[in-house]
């Protein structure tokens, strides 16, 4: 699997304007002799009175299936609770039967069910135009019970499935409080981008994430995940490496030792809505210049022999799928997108999820210059194939920050 200093790295791709399927990633790591990305990130969205059928992941579920990364899906119930309560568990039925048909194509899932549920929960989540969950005096407590009737759907119809507690960066005292039991989730996860030059340390970074870490990995079998990362920052490919590294720095290990993977946000979302960042680390599409600075980067960290996380007890299923041989139970999700400039929780980079689904498939295809040798090491008919092969969707499973209105009216303008 994909690894930085030892540690397992993925990406979240983008499906839809600007298509990066993680098959067209894993070709340019492919190409220069790395391996394939450890973890695949995307993003689906439930409603009221509509039994979710899993359009958005089943349209993407070649290139999943293709990529052989554990699968690190985040199923979001937009604006109601309905279906995900003790007398009425049908949605949450659903999303387990989703899920089963995802592993029973050999593909490892770990579910971030209601992600970020302590911020989409708010009346700012509301207020910012993108997507959000039912609120009130009693969001905790119905999050709460959601979360373990979709824990218990899976164990009955999808039992390989590990399910994430995944909130929002916020204090200990919050987190702790939106916790759902600890009998129903293997993984914790944080979602960070930081919006300052000055957040960009270790130090910063261990200081945030680290009581979160310690309170539920210490003394137990969980591990913590860096579901999304990324910069919520205008600023160059180099300082977004330099995140990266800082992410999967032996220094971070240290004082993280229940990290077990990274994901990076890799979207560009500067040109697919005119109005936020571009988050991008590599584009398959580019020339070998613009790649080179992250493959030499993953060269130069390439362990003589296996990682330490490479294979461990406690990141390998139960019932390992036909690809679990190629890369263990690590995983990392980097995130975002976002339109606003405004800040997260307390002076937190927090990322809210906005998408504009659509039925209709991309069929953007490269130029023979795309694909040329004096670009990647990607054919022409490499890619034809490959994205005929998958039904992409022109959906954007991407997040956005607090006040992300601007970016979810410019989405909903390019899909209409």
């Amino acid at each position: 699997m994909l690894s930085l200093n030892g540690m397992p790295v993925g990406f979240i791709p983008q499906h839809g304007i600007t298509n990066t399927p993680m098959t067209a990633i894993n070709s340019v790591m492919t190409g220069a002799s790395l391996a394939k990305s450890a973890t695949y990130g995307y993003y689906a969205q439930t409603y009221a009175g509509m039994e979710w059928d899993g359009q958005q992941f089943m349209k993407i579920l070649d290139d999943i299936k293709a990529s052989g990364a554990i699968f690190e899906a985040a199923v979001m119930p937009v604006e109601s609770w309905r279906g995900y309560s003790a007398t009425d568990n049908s949605q949450a039925i659903a999303v387990a039967k989703i899920m089963r048909k995802i592993t029973d194509e050999g593909v490892d899932v770990r579910l971030r069910f209601a992600h970020e549920a302590n911020y989409y929960t708010t009346t700012t989540a509301k207020a910012s135009g993108g997507a959000y969950y039912a609120g009130g005096a009693d969001a905790m407590q119905t999050f709460k019970v959601a979360f373990k009737e979709v824990a218990q759907a899976c164990a009955k119809y999808a039992p390989s499935v590990e399910m994430v507690y995944s909130p929002n960066m916020a204090n200990l005292t919050e987190l702790k409080a939106w916790a759902p039991s600890t009998s129903l989730f293997k993984y914790v996860a944080v979602d960070y981008y930081p919006e300052t030059q000055s957040e960009l340390s270790v130090d910063s970074f261990v200081s945030k994430v680290k009581p979160f870490h310690d309170y539920f990995t210490a003394d137990s079998d969980r591990k913590f995940i860096i579901a999304e990362s990324g910069l919520h920052i205008n600023t160059t490919k180099s300082a977004r490496l330099q995140w990266l590294e800082i992410l999967t720095s032996e220094a971070v290990q240290t004082a993280l030792p229940n990290l077990i993977s990274v994901t990076w946000f890799n979207l560009n979302l500067e040109s697919a809505t005119g109005g936020d960042f571009d988050y991008r680390i590599m584009d398959w599409r580019a020339s070998k210049a613009y790649n080179a600075p992250l493959l030499s980067m993953l060269e130069d960290a390439r362990p003589a022999s296996s990682t330490r996380r490479s294979s461990t007890s406690s990141t390998t299923k139960k019932t390992p799928s036909k690809t679990s041989a190629t890369h263990s139970k690590s995983h990392a999700t980097a995130l975002k997108g976002d339109a606003s400039t405004s800040k997260g929780r307390g002076n937190k980079s927090k990322v809210k999820a906005c998408k504009a689904a659509s039925s209709e498939t991309n069929s953007a295809q490269p130029t023979s210059s795309e694909a040329s040798a004096d670009h990647l090491t990607l054919t022409e008919a490499q890619v034809s194939q490959s994205m005929s092969s998958m039904a992409i969707v022109r959906d954007i499973g991407h997040r956005g920050k607090r006040a992300h209105g601007r970016l979810h009216d410019a989405i909903k303008k390019v899909l209409t």
